[in-house]
């Protein structure tokens, strides 16, 4: 059996065992990044949220020896336990005063975002991209979130200018920026007794560690860490999560660390978190952000 017809199998089975309770579907979710996932959706009634099975690791399982009945009665399981634990708010992401209060922005790639993008209210910057998400709240269902696109609006009759002000009120309201060196974060990540600061890096995320990214934009966030750190410095996209701050006079070319973030993406990120495959300068006296390849090939035209 491959993989189609297991999905279809385990979907049917799901359907006979739940006693037609539950609507199945299944379905190709595009998550950030263009990563596609096979899914199995759940529905009951006419609920506004329900689960999405993600059915790669039930395949593996099948792979194994496990039976399509007994992952059924896993699926099934799951379900129920999403039913117990989730208790939705009357109107749920309906009414958009309501809904307003849990937006926020994130920082995701524009190329590899190219083709959802058209669909998703967005504002460019460099090559990347600001959205809006909304954030589910843990006692509802921990670590949630749904993208916002542009029907989203279309439903609730309100501009994008409206939605980007809003959202980015309450990311910089709820979503402090930490600015540390990374040696330091590293320690407090293992609270572990450490030597004293010598790495030339820096870390810029929030305090949630979440899509924080985002805080490079914030109010006067590239004079600040100018002035932290003393002049010009580079970018370092490391994940949708941070930022890594080098300090331009660290002498690293910037090609090398164009390679470095290559290969950090490709080697130790999830396709999903990647947020760009170069590097960018913060020019102090200029004020100014730029791709570093491009600033580093005009001066070498001007000499």
């Amino acid at each position: 059996m491959n993989y189609q017809q297991f999905q279809e199998k385990l979907a049917d089975e799901v359907r006979r065992r739940s006693g037609e309770k539950f609507s199945v579907t299944l379905r190709t979710v595009t998550k950030n990044n263009g990563v596609c996932r096979h899914a199995m959706e759940v529905r009951r009634g006419g609920t506004d949220l329900h689960p999405s099975v993600y059915l790669d690791s039930y395949f593996d399982e099948y792979r194994k020896g496990v039976s399509v009945g007994h992952l059924a009665n896993l699926v099934l399981e799951q379900c129920e336990e999403y039913g117990r634990k989730v208790r939705l708010p009357e109107n749920f992401f309906r009414v958009y005063d309501e809904v307003s209060k849990h937006l926020y922005c994130k920082l995701i790639s524009g190329r590899m975002n190219r083709r959802e993008l058209p669909a998703v209210p967005n504002r460019q910057w460099m090559d990347l991209a600001l959205v809006c998400y909304y954030r589910v709240d843990d006692d509802i269902l921990k670590d949630a979130s749904i993208l916002i696109r542009r029907e989203h609006l279309n439903f609730w009759g309100i501009s994008e200018r409206r939605l980007f002000r809003e959202a980015w009120e309450n990311t910089k309201r709820d979503q402090k920026p930490v600015f540390s060196s990374l040696q330091s974060a590293l320690r407090d990540i293992s609270e572990a007794p450490g030597e004293e600061d010598d790495s030339p890096l820096y870390i810029l995320t929030n305090e949630q560690k979440c899509f924080g990214a985002v805080c490079i934009g914030y109010p006067d966030m590239t004079e600040k860490i100018a002035s932290e750190i003393g002049g010009d410095y580079y970018i370092i996209p490391s994940s949708i999560h941070e930022c890594l701050i080098l300090g331009a006079e660290d002498c690293y070319r910037p090609e090398t660390l164009n390679r470095m973030v290559r290969d950090i993406n490709r080697s130790q990120l999830e396709p999903s978190e990647i947020l760009s495959d170069h590097v960018y300068y913060y020019d102090a006296e200029r004020r100014v952000v730029e791709a570093a390849v491009e600033r580093r090939e005009e001066e070498a035209g001007n000499m």
